[in-house]
């Protein structure tokens, strides 16, 4: 290879570090790398809230109301304990292979036109929220603990190739684990100021927990095989993942607690409707990045780069109506405004090395993602008649693509390095994915209550299980 594709490789270096410095949530989030598909928990705790697709914002009469409109709180007339474990499954979706810009050269793994994307799957189970609510007249006060974010992944890649200039140049292959946990303690309030309006506030601390490694694998520029076939570990071949072959290593960790409020309004518009109103501040932490060469690095165990970055979760904002035509039958209907926007402003690039003659690339600032507009719908029926008066629940919702991608100008690697390729082929746009959920509930007597629910999409889908207890 040339001097210009040897630039190219040294453009792919830092353009893979880009990819690990960027964190999206969540939910359904999955065309890209690692952290491009961090899933975030944006809907109600409780099954109940689930198996209505996520709509209970102007419900929220049960304790999850601490967090999802802590207004709901007033409408409780007993103390209650209240406990969720959820089954979540992830697939997140990544760049593996193919060729992202141009055309294929047909020479070993650089034969198929078009981004080749790898999945990968996790499952986690948690304890994903627990409360204690005590009402009082015409106020009440709640403590809980929530799970805003629990998400691991583990993959490998290929590497993928492109070419929009003159020289070809093939993204380094990785093996990378992430994991990630947010957990919110808070005390919520409320009260209602005359028959029809209450209102709320609350406030937690968030825990952040982050941490993360990256092994990113050699290639050389070496001559095919003499069945014509190229060997592991060369420009053209098989990814070579042995330990001594790793150029850096990439790791991310943070370790932060950041207070954050909640609001909520709540309003009884008649005996039949009712309508809500939330805000939820989204905290902000931070986290280190390092970078250290491998055995195949310039100096061995040397670390190159290190920097501090950021972690915003997105503020959220919402409506909801419920109406309620019968005494067995609810309609929930909310609206959502999450900003995903905070989370690809102030992009770092983790392999900026502080030297008097570096500058970052300028194209890590042309990743962007939408702010979301979800709509969420759920219906109930309930047996009121039965000895355990049973509900059956259904709804769904609408997750917006929210992926992180590249907007950039693609500047072809002709004469310097840049990482607009990189970027482009690494962080794609994503898609609109659709929710299903169903569940059921059984109140055993006034004292004990017992949900469960099912969330089900493409790429997320999580099982929930919640109980009740009153004194």
């Amino acid at each position: 290879m040339n001097e210009r594709s040897l630039h190219a490789r040294k453009l792919l270096l830092v353009a893979s570090g880009i990819l690990l410095t960027l964190c999206r949530p969540a939910h359904c989030q999955t065309n890209a790398e690692v952290n491009a598909g961090i899933q975030f928990n944006f809907s109600s705790p409780g099954a109940r809230s689930l198996g209505l697709g996520g709509a209970f914002i102007g419900l929220a009469d049960d304790a999850t109301a601490a967090y999802t409109n802590p207004a709901g709180l007033t409408q409780l007339s007993k103390p209650e304990v209240s406990a969720e474990g959820r089954r979540s499954s992830y697939t997140n979706q990544f760049t593996d292979s193919g060729h992202g810009l141009g055309s294929p050269t047909g020479n070993g793994l650089d034969k198929v036109p078009g981004i080749v994307s790898g999945t990968s799957k996790s499952e986690l189970n948690d304890l994903s929220f627990a409360s204690f609510v005590y009402p009082h007249g015409r106020w009440a006060l709640a403590a809980y603990r929530q799970e805003l974010a629990n998400f691991g992944a583990s993959f490998q890649t290929q590497g993928a190739f492109f070419s929009s200039g003159l020289d070809l140049s093939r993204l380094f292959p990785i093996d990378t684990t992430l994991r990630l946990r947010i957990i919110n303690v808070g005390v919520s309030g409320a009260v209602r100021l005359n028959d029809a309006l209450s209102i709320g506030v609350g406030l937690s601390e968030y825990h952040f927990d982050l941490s993360s490694l990256t092994s990113r694998y050699a290639f050389e520029s070496l001559a095919p095989n003499p069945d014509g076939t190229f060997p592991r570990g060369g420009f053209f071949g098989q990814p070579d993942v042995r330990a001594g072959n790793v150029v850096n290593f990439e790791s991310l960790n943070g370790n932060d607690n950041h207070l954050a409020v909640n609001a909520g309004l709540l309003w009884k518009i008649s005996s039949q409707w009712s309508g809500g109103l939330v805000y939820r501040q989204g905290p902000k932490f931070n986290f280190d990045t390092s970078a250290t060469y491998g055995p195949m690095g310039k100096t061995p165990g040397m670390e190159f780069a290190a920097n501090p970055g950021s972690f915003h979760v997105p503020d959220a904002y919402g409506a909801g109506l419920a109406f309620r035509p019968a005494e067995a039958w609810t309609i929930t209907v909310d609206y959502d405004r999450i900003r995903y926007s905070v989370l690809a402003k102030n992009s770092i690039d983790v392999f900026f090395d502080h030297m008097p003659m570096s500058k970052p690339d300028p194209a890590a600032k042309s990743l962007v993602a939408n702010d979301a507009n979800e709509f969420h719908l759920g219906v109930e029926y309930v047996w009121t008649h039965m000895k355990w008066p049973l509900a059956l629940r259904l709804g769904g919702w609408r997750d917006p693509d929210h992926q992180i991608r590249f907007e950039g100008p693609i500047i072809p690697n002709t004469v310097m390095p840049n990482q607009s390729e990189a970027l482009y082929t690494l962080f794609r746009p994503g898609r609109v994915e659709g929710h299903v959920s169903g569940g059921f509930g059984l109140v055993f007597s006034e004292r004990f209550q017992l949900d469960a629910a099912y969330d089900y999409s493409k790429f997320v889908s999580i099982a929930s299980l919640s109980g009740v207890v009153r004194f």
